[in-house]
């Protein structure tokens, strides 16, 4: 074909119709086979650069989903870092409520044995005023005796009644301490939820 051309090109002399039919059909083929590999090659350059277009986005997203992914992850670990504190001050303070719940147990128990102290002294109190007066009854020399006996029994019935007082304030300080112990642990259960 490329010599068809330079033959050409060299003879401007007329042909035959038949060879110059001939010769026009060469270099159209040879033009036409020129588009075709100029398109073809053309089209790879198109289709190559779509290619890497789309590579690029695709590129950029993957970056841009490993960022956000990056970032959850982040997010996500200060989370759980709080959860755990949170976890750990709740464990915290039901503990101080377990502890403060012995403590009331203990005081309600040392309460409950002053009680039964107060009522065993009152009945040593209340034998021992019996027994003055009925050794007061049998002679009036021992009256004197009696009588001092008796101001013993008032004295410790009256000291027994200030115990006693006493008790009861301790046990009206724990139950107030309890409650608020128990509204505190209600809370602190109500936030958990």
């Amino acid at each position: 074909m490329e010599e068809a051309r330079l033959w050409r090109a060299r003879h401007p002399d007329p042909l035959p119709d038949r060879e110059q039919v001939f010769l026009d059909a060469v270099v159209q083929l040879g033009t036409r086979a020129q588009r075709v590999r100029r398109g073809v090659v053309i089209g790879a350059f198109g289709l190559l650069s779509a290619v890497v277009a789309a590579g690029s986005i695709a590129f950029v997203k993957v970056q841009a989903s490993r960022r956000d992914a990056l970032e959850q992850a982040d997010v996500a670990s200060r989370e759980a870092t709080r959860a755990r504190q949170a976890e750990d001050r709740v464990r915290e303070q039901l503990d101080v409520i377990k502890r403060e719940q012995i403590a009331k147990a203990a005081a309600e128990t040392a309460v409950e044995r002053g009680k039964q102290d107060l009522r065993a002294a009152n009945a040593d109190l209340q034998k021992a005023l019996a027994r003055a007066e009925a050794e007061s009854k049998h002679a009036q020399s021992e009256s004197r005796r009696a009588q001092d006996a008796a101001a013993k029994a008032s004295d410790l019935a009256e000291s027994a009644q200030k115990t006693n007082a006493v008790l009861e304030k301790l046990l009206a300080e724990e139950r107030a301490r309890a409650e608020r112990f128990e509204k505190e642990r209600r809370k602190i259960a109500s936030e958990l939820k």
